[in-house]
């Protein structure tokens, strides 16, 4: 027999009924896992009562009696609010993203386990020192008892997917930090391509447009197809989205007592990498025994990665890759093996513990890696910079007549790599203001000026020498583009026809000579792509410019460009109107923060942040990259920004968009993000008298005695 709903009241109240059930059966699923912030916890690991308060914006700052209890509570309090971005990192480690995801993650999972990682970690995890043994197996004893303590109130991820997570061991965190410096290493992206386009092309062509970078011993890779089908499969990889393309080109800085407005060093720190939701870092202050403790660290890796303890700070610019030493680098399977990070958790232990001057100065200070520059400043005044990497002689300078350190361009040289970008706008910043205030960190963190940019304008404007374009309104964009200083503003109209030009001028210059296929791959290579093109434009008799699918005329670098400008601006022109006013890099320049499961039907909209309207780009020290595969979209940039104040570390201060919780609907997922966007900070309070009395959320974690003893 059927029963049938008449319309009416009736039918309405019991339609209501459903989709008020359906909604707050989701809501509990979404709000049932979040951080517990207040009241006790038992566990039967801790030795001794942990306290955790949390700030206005769920930073915690853990208070401990003793090491082990520390770390043990960071592995907690980090899966309280990461665990499923832990989970999932460790699955793209593995190669294990299938088990979850299917054939759409096949690709990711095939290239992660030609780099066995997870081997490498179990190799690394017999030979580690005691100390650093003792805090990874604590932090993994930390994820677990939330594991097991959460166990069935997983977050909506879990629930979604009907997955539980398995327990964490110490291996896996070393697998992530191996990881971490892998995604900043451009050479398993970069390599392959340099390989087939050096069958491609002849070696006096490749130098004009990679001058930093060598015919690379390219013979691992086998013939000009299997270097091909090695580019085709890694466009493959990309295009899954599980793991981005490499991000370099951390900023840090610090100015001397001499300099500082305060009379004590200021240290900035900006570092790089994909916008994901949640975000790659994680904010916390650790204090127990050696370690008193605050700043990013990973989510999954012990202790902080870059901040600062009670003398002294830290943070690193990288070094861009071009051509590197083959020290300790082996070939597998078309791929370099990661770096050998064996050292990395033992000098991670020093920057968060005994990191004064002797000890950065100290030559055992050691650090593997992609290369970059380590820099530090102490609150006795002093500062310095400290070259780490694959490289023979590891550099040291502490006296800087400028009164400033973290891009100089001594600690490069004779590396094969290069600065970031953003180091000339630095120093013409820095030379700008004889003293400096913590102010004049935040406004130089926020600036978007692409010095690059403007030097690209002017060498345009010495090619065409006075040539004009197809119209009137084209030629008076054109004279406004050439008055340009380089702003990436929000509404900047030559900073839109700037970055359009840019693609339109490399299909033009390279997509010939390339092909489609090997030009995709080339839009995929971030760091090379405006920097290389810039060095064509140096000289306008390079046979780059000639197309040479057209057998019956060489093309000139006046043509290539007069042709790049129409196109771009007529682009802007069908989106916009002829008006030059109402065009708008912010317009064209979106920031979302990606989820994995964004793109899942019905439910991804729950986890989308974005887009929002932004400026900057690669050029900018407030950096904004650009994705060239999909533009004209933001794919990484400063993802994370700290001053310290080394006369009073109270007034330090941080931004981390989105925000530190990865939980859905916990209040602190997104909470940073208008911070971020309108260049606030946070403030980080660091007295601890002062953090016991600001009525932060209090959670204690105690011994399991203490729950018997109630």
């Amino acid at each position: 027999m059927r029963f049938k709903i008449k319309s009416g009241p009736l039918a309405f109240i019991l339609i209501a009924s459903v989709l008020f059930l359906a909604l707050l059966c989701g809501y509990r699923m979404a709000t049932q896992p979040l951080a517990v912030t207040k009241g006790r916890l038992f566990f039967a690991e801790l030795g001794a009562e942990v306290r955790v308060r949390r700030d206005g914006y769920g930073v915690p700052h853990v208070f401990a009696r003793n090491e082990d209890d520390l770390f043990f509570a960071q592995g907690f309090i980090t899966a309280q609010d990461r665990l499923w971005q832990m989970d999932c990192l460790r699955r793209t480690v593995q190669g294990r993203l299938s088990e979850w995801f299917g054939a759409q993650a096949s690709g990711t999972d095939s290239l992660m386990r030609r780099y066995a990682m997870g081997e490498t970690a179990k190799r690394q995890w017999r030979t580690l020192d005691e100390s650093s043994r003792r805090i990874l197996e604590r932090y993994a004893s930390g994820v677990n008892a939330f594991i097991r303590h959460y166990h069935g109130r997983f977050s909506f991820e879990y629930r979604l997917m009907n997955r539980v997570p398995d327990l964490w061991k110490p291996e896996d965190s070393i697998s992530l930090l191996q990881a971490a410096a892998w995604r900043r290493d451009e050479r398993w992206l970069s390599d392959p391509f340099f390989a087939e386009l050096g069958f491609k092309i002849d070696p006096k062509r490749f130098r004009e447009l990679f001058p930093n970078v060598a015919f690379h011993d390219t013979a691992y890779l086998g013939g000009e197809s299997r270097a091909a089908a090695w580019n085709a499969f890694l466009r493959r990889v990309l295009a899954e989205k599980w793991i981005p393309p490499p991000v370099s080109g951390n900023l840090a800085w610090a100015v001397s007592s001499a300099r500082s407005a305060s009379g004590k060093p200021l240290l900035s720190i900006v570092l790089r990498s994909a916008f994901t939701n949640p975000s790659p870092w994680y904010e916390m202050r650790l204090s127990a025994g050696a370690f008193h403790v605050q700043g990013f660290t990973l989510p999954g890796i012990p202790m902080v990665l870059a901040g600062h303890n009670k003398s002294a700070a830290w943070g690193n610019t990288a070094l861009l890759d071009g051509l590197l030493p083959a020290e300790g680098l082996e070939r597998k399977e078309g791929i370099p093996a990661v770096w050998n990070s064996d050292r990395e958790l033992h000098t991670l232990n020093r920057l968060n513990t005994d990191l004064h001057w002797n000890a950065f100065a100290d030559a055992r200070f050691t650090y593997d890696g992609c290369g970059g520059v380590f820099v530090c400043a102490d609150t006795a005044g002093k500062i310095g910079s400290r070259r780490y990497g694959p490289f023979a002689q590891t550099l040291y300078r502490t006296n800087f007549q400028e009164g400033w350190t973290g891009v100089d361009e001594s600690l490069a040289r004779g590396t094969g790599l290069r600065l970031p970008p953003q180091s000339g706008r630095l120093r013409r910043l820095m030379a700008e203001k004889k003293k400096v205030a913590l102010e004049n960190f935040k406004q130089i963190q926020s600036d978007l000026v692409s010095e690059n940019a403007a030097t690209w304008t002017r060498m345009v404007r010495t090619i065409l020498r006075g040539d004009s374009l197809k119209d009137a309104i084209q030629n008076r964009l054109l004279e406004s583009l050439f008055r340009w200083d380089g702003s990436m503003r929000h509404g900047s109209a030559e900073a839109a026809w700037f970055e359009t030009f840019v693609l339109e001028f490399a299909d033009l210059l390279c997509r010939d000579e390339m092909g489609d296929s090997l030009f995709a791959s080339f839009l995929n290579l971030s760091s090379f792509f405006p920097e290389c093109l810039g060095n064509i434009l140096k000289d306008p008799l390079s046979p780059w410019f000639d197309d040479v699918r057209t057998k019956d005329r060489i093309e000139t670098a006046a043509e290539i460009l007069k042709q790049s400008l129409v196109k771009s601006a007529e682009k802007l022109k069908i989106q916009w109107g002829d008006d030059f006013s109402k065009w708008s890099w912010a317009g064209l320049h979106t920031l979302s923060f990606r989820h994995p499961l964004e793109q899942t039907a019905l439910v991804g909209w729950m986890f989308r942040s974005g887009p929002f309207a932004t400026g900057g780009s690669y050029g900018t020290i407030a950096s904004a990259d650009v994705d060239w595969t999909s533009p004209f979209r933001t794919s990484a940039g400063a993802s994370a920004k700290m001053v310290l104040d080394l006369s009073n570390w109270d007034n330090s201060v941080s931004v981390l968009p989105p925000g530190q919780s990865g939980q859905l609907l916990d209040p602190h997922l997104q909470d940073q993000v208008q911070l971020y966007l309108e260049n606030y900070y946070r403030p980080m309070l660091w007295d601890s008298s002062k953090v016991e009395q600001a009525g932060w959320d209090l959670l204690l974690l105690q011994p399991e005695s203490a729950h018997a003893a109630l």
